[in-house]
């Protein structure tokens, strides 16, 4: 029942984003396409003959996986196709670009931001391509406070820094 509610949802997104037109202010269209490319991690570590993940008590560094992520999103309308992380969902993906279109302005850049030093982890993804024509080319670190912001952000897009 629940997925029912959000896949209506996701349609509803989908048919909202459709009626708002291209209009010139819109960045969304047949000429968006992004190629995501990251790490994100799990302290999660299968014990030996076990097929069940266990969750440490303590966090331990050495329990720390890497898990690399990609994916392609092509948008076109119903058309729209995904590869990899975007393969499920494509259309779900290009409404949520078509309604947050100017998200990635300021990703990544820390001119005129105060970052904190606080380490947020081994987590990065680069995002390149374009949205409505116009070129995105960014990536993202949680080195410091101001790319733990940033995924923060992208969340949408990237998923939670550990899976």
């Amino acid at each position: 029942m629940a997925r029912r509610r959000i896949l209506v949802l996701e349609i509803l997104l989908l048919v909202a984003v459709g009626a708002c037109g291209s209009g010139s202010g819109s960045r969304q269209g047949s000429d968006t396409e992004l190629e995501v490319d990251g790490v994100a991690t799990s302290a999660y570590r299968l014990p030996t003959g076990s097929t069940a993940p266990v969750v440490p008590t303590v966090p331990d560094p050495g329990n720390v996986i890497e898990l690399p992520f990609s994916g392609t999103v092509h948008c076109a309308g119903p058309s729209s196709t995904g590869t990899g992380i975007f393969a499920v969902n494509p259309a779900g993906v290009c409404g949520s670009i078509g309604v947050r279109s100017s998200v990635f302005d300021g990703i990544g850049d820390t001119k005129g931001r105060v970052c904190s030093e606080i380490y947020g982890g081994p987590q990065h993804a680069t995002i390149k391509g374009k949205i409505g024509g116009q070129p995105v080319d960014v990536t993202v670190k949680r080195s410091d406070g101001c790319g733990i912001e940033d995924w923060q952000r992208l969340e949408w897009l990237l998923g939670t820094p550990e899976r």
